[in-house]
């Protein structure tokens, strides 16, 4: 016990900077390291450890420590990790602070790894694992990771210092090798960070060496520590300390890219369990606001697998590079194999990421802001780079360019703070001006990948990415994609044009023999005249050109007329009667002799065809090409489809005839648009196109009430039925009631007792030809099959929702009502069984949500494809002949739709648009964004609108608390649109001011019914269904009865309103008779006259 209080009173001395020093010169640490332990260890290890902590605080102290003899040191580290690896809680954190601050000297480091310092952190890491105590198992692995850390550190700094400068380390490595402390700050860290990644010597050696401390720290297995204790689900005091420590120790062991697939391959608990990339981008998106530099630690370890080193950039890029390797010499690049390593490595990672949604997640982190400006600087800038990376991807790449990732970054580059940092000096921690000249490089080279040109991204200015962004983009994403070709006896000739110009005649006379020049050609024009003249009135014969090739040697000049043919044609057959006599005489023309000839000669003839068909790629050719893509950029409309382009002439894009035409014809005008339709039938083929789009328009932006059908009861969700005379409703209680779409009356009830909870979908299939169609009703946990004829239930589906039928109504689709499993069963509904005939099954998906993780899609219903062989659920794609998935399209937003569209060919996917057959995006619809919508019948029309639960309806959205939300906080919830489901251009937004919760159309097209929330904000909120007609403009006088109607109380009689309705109807046909009999009136009166 004296002993312990004497370590006492020594700690609160070596508090002081003197004492310290004296305590260390007359020999206090061996006196420590000589102590007996005894049986109070605990306190006497508790008591040594404060002693090496205190010291350990004082740098001039623990300089003169870590100068002692290498005997001494090897001691001290050996009893620091003899403490750390005791069950004493005050010297393991002791020990652990004191071992990080001497890690910082060499002779301290060296010591550690001959003790294996590693090895025993790492197994005290899994020990913790089976603490019962969460804190102590947070705090230890606090402790734990921060020694390693330093660990890392001190050696990455020897190791750029040793690649730098190898000779002077040599020479110098016992002089200098404890001396001073290596500075491991975190802007020491930060600085040698960067030279790492802008230094060629220093990249060359991490992409060919293999790194010791990262070797060893993979091989001992701890890359599995790192997932385990960096998953966001840990949460616990010192979690996110924890967590910075070992984001910085994975940002530095991946500097190494040969260990990216080692880091890469390894899974959390069993073999399909998340990876390193699912763990970090989860990090990044859960730790966005609360913890903003636990976000920065991912995305730059995000950044190290999709981004090669800067220094580096261009050889990853070209692989045909001649190099060799070596790590002392600048100018000595990569050889080809490990360029070609470098690829493949980074290729896997980006495909990796995109697999784990980290195009959603960066893009979400692109455009965040939270409370700290620079943190959120920060995660801009990363996330910018990240892209970057994945852009190197052409197929990633075309994502991007459709997801208008250049509008938001050249609104980031117009941002006034990122041009104010130009001026303003610096900011609390460091310049700022150095991020703004980072970021607008990589915006800049990702605008210009995006866009198509990314040779040309060193030419690029912030002005002509921020400069009419959305045209600019189009056309430069159009110009990229077109084949620039043009005819190469045109260059030939411009060639002959130059030499003639420069007086050097024998060299274009020898050109001109080569190229077989035509005399009499005019070289600045490549116009083809007809040789034969017809008397024709059809302009259309006058445009004809010959096809044969013959022809075109002639001289543009010179006028043929029929005699002079005549006599060419009996010339011509006498010259080849006598050249056939003269080949059949000559011995060397004989055909026998020709064939042993041919036999004898080498076969090169059809090799240099070959050859001549070949593109030419030359210098030359390069600038042409460029030159013709500099014309076409300045198209107004460029199209990627064009014939060879012309030498003589300036290149121009035809511009589009409908849009030209449009005000001559008349098409704007819908009553002229009928009347051509009756007169002419439309002779040409583009126009009609023209007219049924703005006929389209012009039907589906009018929609005028019809009726309200309301009842004591909210309704959940609505279908029409045969011939849209009767309109099928739900309940929250479970019931379905069919209405009166005219008079809204209930015609039948169906079984109450069919559905335990509430209904929030109601599904039909109307067969061609019949009046009575299937009726499909699903709730939470159950789906049943109805008869519509005689309302009678027919087979009940249990453990599923959702069902949806297929083509010809033989079976449904539907997913499993467990929300851990991703499964999805299909039903044959001819043998009125309730057992699936086939089971989809998404293991990555159960898997994900098994470990806790959550989506809206989740919450989707599944849908058959066009020729019923393809099934879709969320953003899984099935193939009907395979049991695994076919496809996982990339999610963008955790909410929305995704359904077939009726085409056949795409698949919309919330806002964006997929090609089924390519997998491609192919355009982004920001008016699809979060929505819930829905193809008309005939597939040309698109009907969108907002619920309550993102694009899902279920039993909360129909509580209290949901419907006594304002009116003013819904915003666009209470309006649907229409869009041309052709191109998704916008038609028209219909507000009903009231929030929508299901919307059905009629089977022709002509009644739409929507299911709304009336009287917001009251006691009584109801669900009414309110029937609208489709291309029918809402009469102005009518406006003022409807929002009567509308307002009335639920017990007021409907038979007051029909009576109402009716004397309404008879005043306007009361009108419309006198109108017409005025106008009767009126021709009798023009008669006469």
């Amino acid at each position: 016990e004296a002993l312990c209080v004497l370590l006492h009173l020594i700690c609160s001395l070596l508090a002081h900077r003197k004492y310290a020093q004296l305590f260390v010169d007359h020999g206090g640490i061996q006196l420590l390291l000589d102590l007996p332990n005894s049986k109070h260890s605990g306190a006497l290890s508790t008591g040594i450890s404060m002693c090496f902590f205190c010291m350990s605080s004082i740098p001039e102290a623990l300089e003169q420590l870590c100068n002692l003899p290498c005997e001494v040191c090897h001691r001290i580290v050996g009893q620091a990790l003899q403490y750390i690896g005791s069950g004493i809680d005050p010297a393991r954190k002791n020990s652990s602070l004191f071992l990080a601050e001497t890690l910082k000297y060499q002779s301290m480091l060296e010591s550690f790894d001959r003790h294996n310092g590693m090895r025993l952190i790492l197994n005290l890491l899994r020990a913790t694992q089976r603490f019962e105590t969460p804190r102590s198992e947070a705090v230890l692995a606090y402790h734990l990771f921060y020694v390693l850390r330093s660990y890392f550190r001190t050696n990455l700094n020897i190791t750029v210092s040793n690649i730098l400068s190898p000779k002077e380390s040599a020479s110098k490595s016992m002089s200098a090798k404890s001396v001073k402390a290596m500075d491991t700050s975190s802007e020491a860290s930060k600085a040698v960070l960067a030279k790492v990644k802008c230094d060629r010597t220093i990249s060359l050696w991490f992409a060919c060496e293999s790194w010791a401390p990262a070797l060893s720290f993979a091989n001992l297995g701890g890359i599995s520590l790192l997932l385990y204790f960096a998953h966001p689900d840990r949460i616990s005091n010192y979690h996110s300390e924890t967590v910075l420590s070992l984001l910085e120790i994975a940002h530095l062991v991946t500097l190494c890219q040969g260990f990216h697939p080692t880091v890469q391959s390894i899974r959390t608990g069993n073999a399909e369990g998340p990876n390193i990339v699912d763990v970090l981008l989860a990090a990044a998106e859960r730790y966005n606001s609360l913890g903003a530099e636990v976000s920065i630690g991912a995305l730059q370890v995000i950044a190290n697998f999709v981004c090669a080193p800067e220094a580096l950039q261009d050889l990853t890029t070209r692989l045909d590079s001649q190099s060799c390797c070596s790590a002392g010499g600048e100018n000595q690049d990569l050889s080809q194999a490990i360029v070609r390593a470098m690829a493949k490595t980074y290729e896997h990672s980006r495909k990796l990421v995109r697999s784990s949604g980290g195009i959603k997640t960066l893009l979400g982190l692109l455009r965040n802001r939270c409370h700290d400006v620079q943190h959120s600087d920060t995660m801009s800038l990363l996330s910018c780079q990240a892209l970057l990376g994945l852009a190197q991807d052409s197929s990633i790449a075309q994502v991007l360019s459709k997801l208008q990732l250049g509008h938001l970054l050249s609104e980031m580059l117009r941002d006034p703070n990122i041009d104010k940092g130009y001026e303003t000096a610096t900011r609390s921690c460091g310049t700022y001006s150095n991020f703004t000249q980072q970021f607008r490089r990589a915006a800049l080279d990702l605008i210009a990948i995006v866009t198509g040109s990314g040779q040309f991204a060193k030419n690029i200015t912030t002005s002509d990415a921020t400069t009419s962004v959305l045209q600019k983009i189009e056309r430069a994403a159009v110009v990229a994609a077109t084949e620039i070709t043009y005819p190469k006896k045109e260059l030939l000739r411009v060639i002959f044009d130059h030499l003639v110009a420069s007086n050097l005649s024998e060299t274009a006379a020898t050109l001109s023999r080569e190229a077989n020049f035509v005399e009499g050609q005019d070289g600045s024009k490549t116009e083809f005249k007809n040789l034969l003249q017809f008397e024709n009135r059809h302009s259309s014969l006058n445009r004809i050109y010959p096809k044969n090739q013959n022809a075109r040697k002639l001289s543009f000049n010179t006028k043929v007329a029929k005699p002079a043919i005549k006599d060419k044609e009996e010339n011509s057959e006498n010259s080849n009667s006598k050249a056939r006599a003269k080949r059949h005489s000559d011995p060397t023309t004989c055909p026998d002799n020709i064939s042993k000839e041919r036999a004898k000669r080498p076969k090169t003839t059809s090799t240099i065809g070959k050859e001549k068909d070949k593109p030419i790629k030359s210098k030359l050719d390069s600038i042409i090409v460029e030159h013709l893509r500099h014309q076409h950029c300045d198209c107004q409309a460029p199209i990627s489809v064009l014939p060879p382009f012309s030498l003589f002439e300036p290149h121009v894009c035809p511009t589009a005839r409908l849009e030209r035409d449009l005000g001559r014809h008349g098409a704007g005008n819908v009553a002229w648009r009928m009347l051509k339709r009756e007169s002419n039938g439309h002779p040409f083929g583009g126009y009609r196109r023209l007219d049924e789009k703005l006929n389209r328009r012009f039907v589906h932006s009018r929609f005028r009430h019809l009726r309200t059908c309301r009842d004591e009861t909210s309704y959940t969700s609505c279908t029409f039925l045969g011939n849209s005379q009767q309109l099928a409703v739900s309940t929250g209680s479970g019931e379905i009631r069919i209405l009166d779409t005219m008079s809204g009356d209930i015609m039948e009830y169906c079984d109450t007792q069919a559905h335990t909870s509430t209904i929030h979908s109601l599904k039909t299939w109307q067969p061609s030809g019949r009046s009575h169609c299937l009726l499909l009703s699903s709730s939470r946990d159950q789906v049943i099959l109805w008869d519509s004829q005689e309302m009678k239930r027919e087979v009940s589906f249990q453990h599923i929702r959702d069902a949806s039928f297929n083509s010809y109504g033989t079976r449904i689709v539907a997913p499993v009502s467990d929300p851990l499993f991703a499964e999805v069963c299909i039903f044959d509904l001819g043998g009125g069984r309730s057992n699936p005939v086939q089971t989809l099954e998404d293991s990555i998906q159960s898997e994900a949500l098994q470990s806790g993780a959550s989506s809206c899609w989740n919450d989707q219903p599944a849908f058959f494809g066009h020729d019923d062989r393809m099934v879709l659920w969320g953003s899984t794609l099935w193939d009907l002949r395979m049991s695994t998935p076919v496809h996982r399209f990339d999610r963008f937003s955790e909410c929305g739709t995704s359904r077939f569209h009726p085409n056949g060919l795409e698949v919309v996917l919330n806002s964006e648009v997929w090609d089924l057959r390519t997998y491609r995006l192919l355009r982004s619809v920001p008016s699809l964004d979060g929505t819930q919508f829905m193809f008309n019948h005939c597939g040309d029309i698109v009907y969108s609108w907002y619920t309550d639960a993102a694009g899902t309806v279920n039993e909360e959205a129909y509580s209290s608390s949901a419907l006594s939300t304002p009116r003013r906080h819904r915003g666009v919830q209470t309006a649907f649109k229409t869009l041309d489901s052709r191109d998704y251009t916008d038609i028209a937004t219909f507000n009903i001011e009231r929030v929508i919760l299901d919307m059905a159309i009629s089977p022709e097209d002509g009644l739409l019914a929507a299911i709304a929330i009336d009287s917001l904000g009251t006691g009584g909120d109801q669900c009414s269904a309110r029937v609208y007609e489709i291309g029918r403009r809402r009469l102005p006088d009518s406006e003022e009865a409807e929002d009567e109607d509308d307002d009335e109380d639920d017990d007021e009689d409907d038979d007051e309103e029909d009576a109402e309705s009716e004397i309404e109807y008879e005043d306007e046909d009361e009108d419309e008779e006198e109108d017409e009999e005025e106008e009767e009136e009126e021709e009798e009166d023009d008669d006469d006259e």
